[in-house]
């Protein structure tokens, strides 16, 4: 009986290692991949990436960044903070997207065109609105402990930018 007690809190113990140490694995090659990335469009060391698209794609990766935080409304502290403190809080993610982040999306994209084009504006409004959503739901996993997932999902959110970006 002990012997099958102690091979369960073993194997409870060696799982509990594993999860977080995938998440300090995964997370640190998300901010990998994406720095590899921007060195690479503004070294000018790809011949395929002319100069001014070498510009161009990180001043237009600053306006998103800035649009986005201003569209999260910090809204991804709220729902890890509540789904944190009850596991049966749900949330309406359509409402913070329709009545919060497609204004601010909309006004920025208004910005972009003036400032780039109107393809420009059209990729920051999307990958906002995009990013937003997928922020919302990074968060709620993690609030509820599930960081593997959370930590995957967010590794994939660069790829698909960088490739909106480049489309």
């Amino acid at each position: 009986m002990i012997a099958k007690l102690t091979g369960i809190l073993k194997q409870n113990t060696l799982r509990s290692y594993l999860r977080p140490g995938l998440v300090v694995v995964l997370l640190p090659l998300v901010n990998l991949f994406a720095g590899l990335c921007l060195i690479l469009i503004t070294s000018g060391r790809i011949d395929s990436i002319p100069t001014d698209i070498s510009i161009y794609v990180p001043l237009l990766i600053q306006w998103q960044v800035l649009c986005l935080t201003i569209a999260k409304f910090g809204i991804d502290h709220v729902i890890f903070a509540s789904a944190t403190a009850d596991a049966n809080v749900r949330f309406d993610q359509r409402y913070q997207l329709l009545a919060r982040a497609l204004p601010v999306a909309i006004i920025f994209s208004g910005i972009v065109a003036a400032l780039f084009s109107p393809v420009a504006a059209l990729a920051v409004g999307a990958s906002v609105l995009l990013d937003t959503y997928s922020i919302m739901g990074i968060s709620e996993l993690n609030s509820r402990r599930r960081f593997a997932w959370a930590a995957t999902a967010t590794l994939f959110n660069y790829p698909i930018f960088f490739a909106f970006v480049f489309a």
